[in-house]
């Protein structure tokens, strides 16, 4: 078997959206982030570096405290040479899981690259090994991407025009992709400024269609099936 079963978005029968954060925890962010969400009253995911947990556990801790989901992001991130096979989706959510003493039950892939060769890139053979695959097939393990990415790690993007992309792109069921932290420790401190500026405008803008901000699993998954091809 040579497929992941793929959380791409939710049903398009309710007017409901997930907000998701990769690459934290982050001390300079995810507190101000946290800080949102709880005068917003609203739940978001965050899919958390196991390395990054384990140097900031008191900020795991908070997330679950304040019922977000935890999900998954590897150990070490991969970098950019995609190395991200079963294992150190293992070791991040061992590192995860002996922080909030919650089990993890979705993963994001790192750069959301799912192939060994990916838009010509070569990647690195068998990237995801049977034992994920299996336990994807059982829904044990969610592998969670995204249907609207803000490109907030992108700093020649300004904030209006990631806003403006949300909205044009909004939908039902929306997956919406932003960071609070980054794979690189000396980015820390300026990756996820903007993010911070823009999430209180993004909340307003997004209830002011009538949309409900929700926790991912209260979102009704559809799944797209990808083929996953090895070296």
């Amino acid at each position: 078997m040579r497929d992941l079963r793929i959380f791409k978005r939710g049903t398009s029968e309710l007017k409901r959206i997930v907000l998701t954060f990769d690459d934290g925890p982050n001390p300079y962010a995810t507190p101000e982030i946290l800080d949102i969400l709880r005068r917003e009253n609203c739940k978001a995911a965050f899919f958390l570096i196991g390395d990054r947990a384990e140097s900031y556990p008191e900020i795991v801790k908070r997330i679950v405290d304040e019922g977000h989901t935890i999900g998954g992001h590897t150990q070490k991130h991969g970098g950019s040479d995609g190395k991200e096979p079963y294992h150190e989706f293992l070791l991040g959510n061992r590192s995860i899981e002996k922080i909030s003493r919650k089990p993890v039950h979705y993963i994001r892939v790192p750069q959301l690259m799912y192939n060994a060769v990916d838009n010509g890139i070569p990647r690195v053979k068998e990237l995801y090994e049977q034992p994920l695959r299996e336990k994807n097939l059982r829904n044990e393990i969610i592998v969670a991407d995204c249907s609207i990415i803000t490109h907030d790690w992108f700093i020649r993007i300004p904030i209006w025009l990631m806003l403006l992309k949300v909205k044009i792109q909004l939908h039902n069921g929306a997956i919406i992709n932003m960071h609070d932290g980054s794979e690189n420790t000396s980015e820390l401190k300026t990756r996820a400024v903007r993010t911070v500026r823009m999430l209180p405008t993004l909340i307003q803008q997004i209830r002011a269609r009538g949309f409900e901000i929700v926790d991912i699993s209260e979102l009704e998954p559809v799944f797209i099936v990808k083929e996953i091809r090895t070296l």
